[in-house]
């Protein structure tokens, strides 16, 4: 791409790329923090934002700061949760019904590693894959799982830009939807995640 002066997704597709939507991670421990956050995240246009979450769901003081910002930005506000393998499968059920009323895209990483065959085939809530796709076998037991709809696809974990696109086809094959990410690293791979999404195209959820 630099020896032929142009943007890298350019080579990784054909014709004009389109805009990508940013999301961004809300964070926060308490009240004021979370505020700052989701007023932070408001000014810089970012309206999709990831929520983390515990096995107890959501925190009085995200609830309320979620409550605040819904009724303020309307369904304009994208919520994504994320458990980080956190919950159970006994009880995955009852936490997505509980989380329903918020409206999230999805409930990411609900189970730990190599646990998502213990995800329930009928859920509330459409279920991401993100850490499960660290090795071959959870890619497999992503792509093949129906309560799957969306692999969070980060191209260091991938192995690279390319194995990271050839993912993305292989999901999008199998009826899933893509989310382009990355694993909070520097300025080069967090540009090489900026490129691969430029070089889908991205799909409403």
């Amino acid at each position: 791409a630099r020896a032929r002066g142009v943007p890298l997704h350019q080579l990784l597709r054909s014709g004009r790329a389109k805009p990508v939507l940013l999301s961004g991670l809300l964070g926060g421990a308490d009240g004021p923090a979370l505020d700052a956050r989701a007023e932070q995240l408001h000014a810089s246009g970012i309206l999709t934002w990831k929520v983390k979450l515990s096995a107890a769901g959501l925190t009085q003081a995200q609830s309320l700061v979620l409550q605040r910002w819904r009724q303020r930005l309307g369904r304009q506000l994208v919520l994504r949760a994320d458990a980080n393998g956190s919950l159970d499968a006994a009880t995955l059920s009852d936490f997505c019904r509980e989380l329903a009323p918020w409206d999230f895209d999805y409930l990411e990483q609900p189970l730990p590693v190599g646990e998502m065959d213990r995800v329930p085939h009928r859920l509330a809530l459409p279920i991401a894959a993100d850490e499960e796709l660290r090795d071959a076998p959870g890619v497999e037991r992503a792509l093949s799982h129906p309560a799957v709809r969306v692999l969070v696809i980060k191209p260091a974990l991938a192995g690279g830009i390319v194995p990271a696109l050839s993912l993305v086809r292989r999901a999008r094959a199998a009826g899933k939807q893509v989310v382009i990410t990355h694993m909070l690293e520097a300025e080069v791979a967090f540009a090489a995640a900026c490129e691969l999404a430029l070089a889908i195209d991205p799909t409403p959820l």
